[in-house]
């Protein structure tokens, strides 16, 4: 801080100085604003032609850029950028002298001691194809079981880098973080500080979720998102029930292909031994259909017992199934029939619940960063289960994970 008129004349003297020196050396200079890809920075496109963009086809607008490896929205290229002009940088004439720092003198006056101190880059920025986020400790330690490992990369969060060779020649480099704790909120801060980090070209959250009483899935069977039903916003009227503002929606279609083309992976046999004991490394439990385990309504009570009956009673352990479905997110633990059926109202085609989604979908909403959930079901709403489901569906879902990125999903970065 500067004290008195004569040493704040003197600090506005400097700063007046430093913007008149770099105005007149870039008057002599033809200039285009250019703006770095946020995972291949040797590739820009002109700042010019994004302002263009918006205006006539809006923030959402996605397109590939020349000689871009993937798609971005307009909002993903511009972000942060007219708030902060250093992720911009300026295209001369070939032969023209470019201006360095030391053509002015004190030409750090003014500039955060955030980013004249900030952290190099990762070196795995722009090099990871799936970034892996997990909730639970048991979610996290099956996921990274499953994979080589290759490095510790601490950026704003620590990430555990592995590997995975492919059948057909090269391999994916996998990011796993684990969120701290549960809840919209911090999945959505470690999704977004991944992807500015290390910029995977996909996203997934592996772990457990309750399930909607159903007859195509149930306890230990692995749900893949088709859409993400956000129900944190809630109304509490007195005298009244809840009352829902829906969010989420559909998703990337990048990831939708996926999800869509799920069963037919099945048919073929592309997820062939996903589901075997070998790939679990768990014991299915048992399922106890005693009277005083089901809790609701009584029409819920009957609804649950059918379901669990078609798949459980008098009937030898069959392997996880695996399924799609719109996954239903919120900040509450959801155990109660009740809430349950109110959502169903609203969104019918939900099978499953949890708390982590919905922050993951908002995170990755027009940064062109696809997203699925893969939750291996520990719960059925209506029944208390055997606490060794949850660690079975730990599993389930981190074995599902493993033959899915087995099938190559997507071209890996890095290839044969």
């Amino acid at each position: 801080m500067v004290a008195g008129k004569t040493g704040q004349r003197a600090a506005l003297s400097i700063v007046r100085n430093h913007f008149d020196a770099v105005h007149r050396h870039y008057a002599k200079l033809k200039v285009e604003e250019r703006v770095p890809l946020p995972d291949q920075p040797d590739v820009d496109v002109g700042y010019e032609h994004l302002a263009m963009l918006e205006r006539e086809e809006g923030l959402e607008y996605t397109y590939r850029p020349e000689n871009a490896l993937r798609k971005y929205s307009v909002r993903e290229l511009l972000e942060g950028v007219r708030d902060d002009g250093s992720h911009r940088h300026r295209r001369r004439d070939a032969g023209t002298a470019a201006f360095a720092p030391n053509d002015i003198e004190d030409s750090d006056v003014g500039e955060p001691a955030s980013r004249r101190h900030r952290r190099p880059d990762s070196r795995y920025r722009g090099r990871v194809d799936f970034g892996i986020l997990t909730i639970r400790e048991d979610e996290n330690a099956a996921v990274l079981r499953r994979f080589d490992k290759v490095a510790t990369d601490e950026q704003q969060r620590r990430y555990r880098i592995r590997s995975l060779k492919l059948p057909g020649g090269g391999a994916y480099t996998l990011a796993v973080l684990r969120c701290l704790e549960q809840g919209n909120a911090d999945a959505q801060a470690a999704a977004s500080a991944m992807i500015e980090d290390l910029a995977p070209r996909f996203l997934l959250v592996v772990g457990i979720a309750g399930g909607v009483p159903a007859n195509e899935f149930s306890l230990g069977d692995v749900v893949v998102s088709s859409r993400i039903a956000d129900f944190s916003v809630e109304a509490v009227i007195r005298g009244k029930k809840r009352e829902y503002a829906l969010g989420g929606g559909p998703l990337h279609p990048d990831a939708a292909k996926l999800a869509a083309d799920l069963s037919a992976m099945i048919v073929d046999d592309e997820l062939t031994g996903w589901n075997s004991p070998e790939a679990i490394t768990r014991e299915r439990p048992s399922v106890d259909l005693s009277d005083d385990r089901f809790y609701g309504t009584d029409d819920w009570q009957k609804s649950v017992r059918d379901k669990l009956e078609r798949h459980f009673a008098g009937k030898p352990p069959r392997p996880p199934l695996a399924v799609t479905g719109a996954v239903a997110s919120s900040d509450r633990l959801i155990k109660d029939d009740e809430t349950l059926a109110v959502w169903l109202k609203i969104s019918r085609q939900v099978v499953a619940v949890e708390m982590e989604s919905a922050g993951i979908y908002k995170a990755t909403h027009g940064r062109s960063v696809s997203f699925l959930a893969i939750r291996g079901i520990s719960d059925i709403v209506g029944f208390k289960r055997h606490p060794d489901w949850t660690t079975y569906a730990c599993e389930t879902a981190a074995a599902f994970a493993k033959a899915f990125l087995l099938t190559c999903p997507i071209e890996p970065i890095v290839k044969p």
